[in-house]
């Protein structure tokens, strides 16, 4: 997993290379911040020329701009336990040729990071620097010195001394050629040059590398040009960024090796070894448990509880709309998405807290968004057979092979949740909001209220049989079946989609128009039979007659059949009367989240 190193550490880590590569020499190094990003700016006064210190902090410069296609990429660097950073891999951008194979790991405790911020060098000179390198121009070529002028060099806002410079009105004249030509010549003392590598005893060491398809050869220190005239002709290529020779296609190694027999390079070293010193092997020592660790997940895991409820919450309370409906399925799925990356989190927590440390391939694991792109792609795996950003995640983790590892981890936490009746559940609830807006004729579901309160008129007991006609999608026989356990409950529904609804409740649930049905009797009716034409007097009624001795009968009805003129209205409150039956008005409004403000009762009759 790549860390990210921002601007101020970024500076700390440019420090000590400029420290180390050139001693003696004084450099500002400052970070920088501002709306759309950040960089370190480094300024130093005659010393070394800007392109030797781009090469040493080329690869502490994480950040960079590709100007053909105007858009920024970034590269990654193994930052080695001495503080030393080394070129890792670069993605490059759409379109260009940035692009370059990973470098791999060239220690085992080298630490793959991105230098999150650009890297602006500028090198300011003195007078007395810029006369006598215009002297030995002069004396070389014979050129006329242009003229030399003074400005102010300010560092950090404050006036830090003078910057000389040559004046050169028109490009390509004298003093133009005379500015090239200084950012050439460095104020350093030469360093001494290392006696050719093409004697006996030579200790130049090189190492053979395959990535893909491709060979890479790396030498230890820098070779003589016979050697590089030989790497040459086997068809390698120099590349500045990593310091290495490479072919695009496979060289075998004993091919390397017997075209390098004539010179007196030495045995071939391995990868660590040209890297950094050889240290003694150490013994690992046993996993110990990382409680500090276990909390951090942990309090992780408590952030997302109110994102999920807020998801679960979407739209609550709210009339439902072919839009809104789109939102609530979407966020349910984020939800679960949400409570996925929780049960990761948990199975972290817990193996810090009691094994010492999870499996090797997670252990680099300490961001949310990592655990993210692992739920993701685990659930992909899981649907489709194949994930779409492992090429894109792989290189947080080292290598692919470590995050298909994580991948198959993650899928393992996964299935060991058990999730319930969710999916069931989550399909029911999509039907029924279909159903809801496509309002079928008479399809006015019983709002929770309404039910409670009309099941305070049943007492009944486990095993006692209870019938809901035009049941909808079951609102009552969920009442019924909370309130009521182990009671048997049958329902009516003519509407196909929603008796699919009450069979995935488990339901015993028959497809058929209640006026014609006419098998068993009942302890209990429920009912909220439809209002249209007045088929509640006709549906309250017949369901009487399915009553056994005893049985109760419970049906919300409208405000019709109370106050009609008419013969039928007459003729069932001359019924109700005869029954012993009664009636119970409710509040205005108490079927609004139905999509009705129209007034209802219900009524009760024992047989």
């Amino acid at each position: 997993m790549t860390r990210y190193i921002y601007a101020a550490e970024q500076a700390k880590h440019i420090r000590n290379a400029l420290k180390k590569a050139f001693p003696g020499v004084k450099f500002s190094v400052r970070s920088d911040r501002y709306s759309m990003g950040s960089s370190v700016d480094v300024k130093w006064l005659d010393g070394p020329t800007a392109a030797e210190v781009d090469r040493v902090l080329a690869p502490y410069s994480g950040k960079h701009f590709d100007g053909m296609i105007d858009l920024a990429y970034t590269s990654d660097s193994w930052l080695l336990p001495d503080g030393t950073a080394v070129f890792a891999g670069c993605d490059g951008t759409r379109g260009a040729v940035a692009k370059s194979p990973d470098v791999p790991r060239p220690h085992a405790k080298a630490e793959r990071v991105c230098f999150s911020s650009y890297v602006h060098t500028q090198r300011v000179y003195t007078r007395a620097f810029v006369e006598q390198v215009a002297q030995a121009y002069h004396a070389e070529t014979g050129m006329d010195i242009p003229k030399i002028e003074v400005s102010k060099r300010f560092v950090g806002g404050k006036e830090a001394g003078e910057s000389a410079y040559f004046v050169s009105p028109v490009y390509g004249d004298n003093g133009h050629q005379y500015e090239q030509h200084l950012r050439t010549v460095s104020a350093m003392q030469p360093a001494p040059i290392p006696p050719a590598k093409t004697t006996e005893g030579d200790s130049v060491g090189y190492a053979v590398m395959y990535e893909r398809d491709w060979t890479w050869v790396k030498f230890s220190a820098k070779p003589s040009r016979k050697a590089c005239e030989v790497v040459g002709a086997l068809g390698f290529t120099f590349s500045r960024k990593r310091m290495a020779w490479y072919a695009t296609t496979h060289v075998d190694e004993t091919t390397v090796v017997q075209a390098f027999a004539g010179l007196s390079l030495a045995t071939a070293v391995s990868v660590s070894a040209v890297a950094i010193s050889p240290t003694e092997p150490t013994v690992p020592a046993a996993p110990q448990p990382d409680p500090k660790l276990a909390e951090k997940f942990r309090a992780m895991c408590e952030k997302l509880m109110p994102k999920i409820e807020a998801k679960r919450n979407t739209h609550k309370g709210a009339n439902l709309t072919w839009k809104r409906q789109r939102e609530i399925e979407s966020a349910a799925r984020e939800a679960d998405n949400m409570e996925q990356q929780q049960a990761v989190l948990l199975a972290l927590a817990e193996a810090y807290e009691v094994v010492g440390q999870p499996e090797a391939c997670v252990r680099g694991v300490r961001h949310l968004t990592t655990v993210e792109a692992l739920v993701q792609d685990a659930r992909d795996l899981e649907r489709y057979g194949k994930t779409y950003s492992y090429e894109k995640q792989a290189r947080h983790f080292g290598d692919q092979e470590t995050y298909e590892a994580a991948v198959r981890w993650t899928q393992t936490v996964l299935n060991g949740v058990d999730t319930g009746d969710r999916d069931r559940q989550r399909q029911i609830a999509r039907i029924r909001a279909e159903m809801l807006l496509r309002r079928p004729e008479g399809f006015f579901p019983t709002p929770n209220v309404v039910a409670e309160k009309m099941l305070e008129e049943l007492d009944l007991a486990p095993g006692a049989a209870v019938l809901e006609p035009s049941a909808g999608a079951g609102d009552l026989a969920d009442a019924v079946a909370t309130r009521f356990p182990g009671v048997e409950i049958t329902c009516l529904e003519v509407v196909h989609t929603l008796c699919q609804i009450l069979e995935m409740k488990g339901y015993a649930t028959q497809h058929q128009d209640f006026m014609e049905f006419s098998e068993g009797v009942f302890d209990a009716v429920v009912m909220n039979p439809p209002f249209e034409r007045m088929q509640d007097v006709d549906h309250v009624m017949h369901a009487y007659t399915l009553l056994k001795p005893g049985g109760t009968l419970v049906s919300v009805m409208s405000e019709s059949p109370f106050f009609s003129r008419n013969g039928r209205g007459q003729q069932f409150r001359e019924w109700l009367d005869e029954v012993g039956g009664w009636d119970v008005d409710l509040p205005a409004g108490a079927f609004a989240e139905s999509g009705t403000g129209v007034k209802t009762r219900y009524v009760v009759v024992r047989k």
